[in-house]
């Protein structure tokens, strides 16, 4: 006798629960034997899972309180609750730090070399709690995004190495160009965007839009639009399918491009 089928489904096997990606925003003091008075510091520190159970790859921001000056981005990895994360600090070299997230407090031990090369020289303690994103910085509160914040700052002369995408967090790129922002303003420079700071560089922002004179170019037909400063280019022809902008010097606002011409043409 032959079975051909069973009216019963065979049992399925169960599938492992996705596991989450974990973000915490904490405030931390290092204590150390070159320190009189402990350091302190926020961290805003995002956790990916990795390919491998109990494993996450880090990434994310330090920043020193004042008096200290030093912030650099984060990476690292963990096994469960232990990580290993190092930063290049700005001014200070770089920065290990040996974590547990087991307890209710982080805690753990950092070292500071003078590079990546060298034997660290300082050593310490540090312990690290939650701490409410918005009190510090407003893209740990979600109310900022990486793509505002690199608009604002390339039209205050403070270009970002790279943009990160719109509604993503703000990145060590756009945080290391507010920064310098930070500094050109007198303001101990951390990366973190606070509310009067940001409300600041939105306003310095505007003024230089309205002084560039940005404006909307549109060709239906032909299926292309772009938006300029006609103050600091010129129309200077018509192009087949688009035109061609002059600038004054190839060191202007897109001083990355090579060229001091522009032409847009219709996408494919």
């Amino acid at each position: 006798m032959v079975c051909r089928g069973s009216r019963h489904a065979p049992a399925q096997e169960s599938q492992p629960a996705e596991r989450p990606a974990l973000h915490d925003v904490l405030r931390g003091k290092a204590v150390g034997a070159r320190y009189p008075q402990p350091l302190e510091f926020v961290v805003d520190l995002h956790r990916q899972p990795g390919y491998e159970p109990d494993r996450f790859d880090v990434s994310g921001w330090i920043a020193s309180l004042a008096p200290t000056v030093g912030f650099g981005g984060l990476s690292g990895s963990c096994l469960a609750t232990l990580c290993v994360i190092t930063a290049d600090l700005s001014d200070r070299g770089r920065l290990t730090l040996r974590l547990d997230f087991a307890g209710a407090a982080v805690k753990g031990t950092f070292t500071v070399a003078p590079d990546t090369w060298s034997a660290a020289d300082v050593e310490g303690t540090v312990e690290l709690t939650a701490l409410a994103g918005e009190d510090v910085d407003l893209g740990l509160a979600g109310k900022l995004d990486a793509a505002g914040l690199g608009q604002a700052l390339s039209l205050a002369g403070f270009i970002p190495d790279q943009y990160a995408e719109e509604g993503t967090p703000p990145s060590a790129s756009e945080r290391t160009a507010f920064a310098a922002w930070q500094r050109a303003h007198d303001k101990h420079p951390t990366g973190l965007v606070a509310a009067a700071d940001w409300a600041l560089l939105q306003q310095e922002a505007d003024t230089a839009a309205q002084a560039a004179g940005w404006t909307t170019l549109a060709d239906d037909k032909a299926g292309w639009s772009l938006s300029y400063p006609a103050n600091v280019l010129t129309e200077s022809a018509k192009i087949k399918g688009g035109r061609r902008l002059l600038g004054p010097t190839a060191s202007s606002a897109w001083r990355s491009r090579s060229s001091r011409r522009w032409a847009t043409r219709p996408s494919t």
